[in-house]
């Protein structure tokens, strides 16, 4: 993992430790959604590794060969709606592809409500606040296909994460790919514009 990766998720965890300790809000777009976003533009990403760390099992294989891709993660922005019982993100550029994510409401605890969402396309890299280095905007991108996703969203709103529980690949630029195994690949979003 390289230093700059390594800052980014410590602050990614810091972002949603911190949002979490503020307690939540009433979502402020009118909605049957009891999922607690905002109409308007949330950051979006997933994180590319070789191998994750599990309590169990200790190290596992994510994603062989991403890293002599040059890929670490995607990061883009989408614009998030609400939709039907759920809300619904789609880039706010058409430079990020065809990316599709729909989040539904699948329970909730003390701290925060559980997600369930399918995201579907191509996400391509926007490029991120933290740049991974060597990583250009527009170079990495992630196939989700149809993929299925599960996590959580601090009361608030501002922020959550997850991991994807399907298979996706990661790639660049000239096409090389590295397939990821199902519960590898981590996703985060967050509130922009707070």
């Amino acid at each position: 993992m390289t230093a700059a990766r390594a800052v980014r998720l410590g602050l990614a965890a810091d972002l949603l430790s911190t949002a979490i300790a503020c307690g939540g809000s009433a979502p402020a777009s009118p909605s049957q959604s009891a999922l607690p976003f905002r109409t308007g533009p949330y950051a979006v990403s997933f994180l590319a590794a070789e191998a994750i760390s599990s309590a169990s099992t200790g190290l596992v294989a994510a994603c062989p060969g991403v890293s002599k891709l040059g890929v670490a993660a995607v990061d883009l922005t989408v614009t998030l709606q609400p939709d039907g019982t759920g809300w619904t993100g789609r880039p706010s550029t058409p430079a990020n592809g065809d990316f599709e994510i729909h989040f539904e409401y699948a329970g909730a605890n003390d701290r925060e409500i559980l997600v369930s969402a399918t995201a579907r396309g191509t996400a391509i890299d926007g490029g991120s606040p933290i740049p991974s280095p060597g990583q250009l905007p527009g170079v990495a991108r992630i196939m989700l296909g149809s993929a299925q996703l599960t996590g959580s969203v601090i009361r608030s709103g501002i922020a959550g994460g997850g991991m994807v529980t399907t298979t996706v690949a990661f790639g660049n630029l000239t096409g090389d790919t590295a397939a990821c195994a199902p519960n590898t690949v981590p996703w985060f979003i967050s509130r922009l514009g707070l």
